[in-house]
């Protein structure tokens, strides 16, 4: 950004007017620089409201998040699960499962289906260079699923890798069952199903055309289980993952009965709850620093008094009149105001609810997009910061714009004063130069004067 020059720094006379040109050059290019010095002026106060817009910005994400850990708190992670005997099954929740208990009894684990390359195969001692056979095409059958298997080489380790990678429902390994001495590499295979599926391998062309490369050594069997006695036969399934209720998935790990025990934790909820009231308070402090004679960059923008409002709408938030809700208000929930208008959480009445009071706790709380508290809260935040239609996100567009609009006229202006300094400076020189002639004409004909009258006094006097 330049600044305005001294009229001694671009102008320096010989005649004995020059200080006063000095001065008129000064004078005018001061006065011609005012709107530059305003525009200079409006730009600092735009750059320091967007700073301040920034920060409230930063704060009101802040709370924002902190309202969507609220939610997240009264959502799938407030269930938890526990088992009587974890060597039976692992469980995993999700959604808004049904809280209560309920029997698993795993009456038979299922096996998976195994096969290995048969004897009388070529023997293999080195498993990156020989193979069990020389085909370049093998079909693996699991069940009833078929496969072509393509190697990228010929060894077995590349038959292997090629089985690994097509998307069977099997994995291969190479394994030794000779001595370290005497090496006999064989291809094992195993399914990634329980049940009845038996794994063939076969050449499709090559020496073994058309030929089982495999030995069966298990075709399978399906995993069995009960949910509370129930059915009277049991459930066969294929699969280690089995639903048991909604959002109740379980994952069969051995035969063997558990207990599950659905339950709702207050531990997130009360945690986030208090990390509202810190970004709440985090934020009224922000914007309590733009009030009053000394406030900051935003004293007295409308903007200020928008927020605060949105804030107290959002904390004063009721759901209606006390009934069959039990709570209504954050009142309820352990939040109050201190004198100074700082917000605090007692975590108490939360930790001690009742089952039934929870679940009211839970109700009053709602979902982000679907009613109660956390509905509001959520609005609320978007109506302040949507990049799209967020009245706080438009401020500051509208700022970043308005620096980038003067940024413009400033440099318009610079380079206005500039072309006008260069030629208030070449008139200045050109009349100091005029008139530093003149003088040195006038001075040569007062001493021309003074030189005639000295030669005729003389003459007189003779």
């Amino acid at each position: 950004m330049s600044t305005i020059s001294s009229a001694s720094s671009l102008f320096t006379g010989t005649s004995q007017f020059s200080s006063e040109l000095q001065t008129a050059l000064q004078t005018a290019i001061t006065a011609a620089a005012e709107p530059l010095t305003q525009m200079q002026t409006d730009l600092t106060t735009l750059q320091s409201q967007q700073t301040e817009l920034n920060s409230l910005s930063t704060d009101f994400t802040k709370l924002q998040t902190a309202i969507a850990n609220v939610a997240s708190a009264v959502g799938s992670s407030s269930y938890a699960a526990s088992l009587s005997d974890s060597s039976v099954a692992s469980v995993s929740l999700s959604g808004t499962p049904e809280i209560g208990s309920l029997s698993l009894d795993v009456t038979s684990m299922g096996s998976y289906a195994t096969s290995m390359s048969s004897d009388g195969l070529t023997t293999v001692s080195d498993p990156t260079t020989g193979n069990i056979s020389d085909a370049t095409s093998y079909t693996l059958t699991v069940g009833s699923s078929s496969t072509t298997i393509t190697p990228a080489g010929t060894s077995l380790s590349d038959l292997a890798d090629a089985i690994n990678q097509s998307g069977a429902p099997a994995e291969a390994m190479v394994v030794n069952i000779g001595s370290s001495s005497s090496p006999d590499y064989r291809l094992f295979v195993q399914g990634t199903q329980f049940g009845d599926q038996p794994i063939q391998l076969t050449a499709n062309d090559g020496t073994e055309s058309g030929e089982s490369l495999f030995t069966p050594e298990n075709i399978g069997a399906d995993t069995t289980y009960q949910v509370n006695g129930e059915p009277s036969t049991p459930i066969s399934t294929s699969s280690s993952t089995v639903t048991l209720a909604a959002g109740v998935t379980a994952t069969l790990e051995g035969a063997g009965t558990t207990t599950i025990d659905i339950s709702r934790s207050t531990s997130a909820l009360t945690t986030a709850l208090s990390n509202l009231a810190t970004a709440y308070n985090t934020a009224v402090t922000e914007l309590n620093n733009n009030h009053g004679q000394s406030g900051g960059a935003l004293t007295g923008d409308s903007v200020v008094d928008s927020l605060s409002q949105t804030l107290q709408d959002m904390m004063n938030y009721s759901s209606g009149s006390p009934g069959s809700s039990g709570f209504t208000s954050l009142t309820g929930l352990g939040f109050s105001f201190s004198t100074a208008g700082v917000l605090s959480f007692d975590p108490t009445t939360v930790d001690s609810a009742s089952d039934s009071q929870l679940s009211q706790i839970f109700s009053f709380l709602g979902s982000a997009t679907g009613s109660g508290f956390l509905e509001t809260a959520t609005n609320a935040m978007t109506s302040v910061l949507d990049p799209s239609t967020g009245y706080l996100a438009s401020d500051i567009t509208q700022v970043g714009s308005n620096i980038t609009a003067e940024n413009t006229k400033i440099s318009n202006e610079e380079t206005s004063l500039e072309s006008l300094q260069t030629s208030l400076t070449s008139q200045m020189t050109a009349a100091d130069s005029s008139i530093s002639s003149m003088e040195q004409q006038l001075e040569y004909m007062q001493s021309l004067f003074s030189a005639t009258q000295a030669e005729e006094e003389t003459i007189a006097m003779g």
